[in-house]
């Protein structure tokens, strides 16, 4: 969700979170991030039941989401009105923004 915003207001306007269920279990629900046709997962390596994943997946094309059925995908829209959540949840997330904000900012060192 916050990768999407913050990628929507960077100009990737068609940035959206995909929410998908696994083809074989469908209580198995991951989501991931999607702009022209890229992926973006940065969650990837969260199912220790999986094969060993790539932490980050950056791909036009990967089997590990092919396993997977989209049930929705959304784009950021201001003050998360199209997200469903309420008040003290968007409080939470403009928190957590700020915070993203600031890390992916600031000029690194080499």
């Amino acid at each position: 969700m916050l990768l999407v915003r913050y990628l929507a207001e960077r100009g990737y306007s068609q940035a959206r979170s995909v929410n998908a269920m696994l083809i074989r279990d469908t209580t198995c629900r991951h989501e991931w991030v999607e702009v022209d046709g890229v992926i973006i997962d940065i969650t990837a390596d969260q199912f220790k039941a999986r094969p060993k994943q790539l932490p980050v997946i950056v791909s036009d094309h990967s089997t590990f989401h092919l396993s997977y059925r989209r049930a929705e995908s959304r784009q950021y829209t201001s003050g998360w009105t199209d997200w469903n959540y309420n008040e003290d949840f968007r409080r939470d997330l403009e928190e957590f923004y700020a915070v993203v904000v600031q890390l992916m900012d600031e000029p690194t060192v080499a």
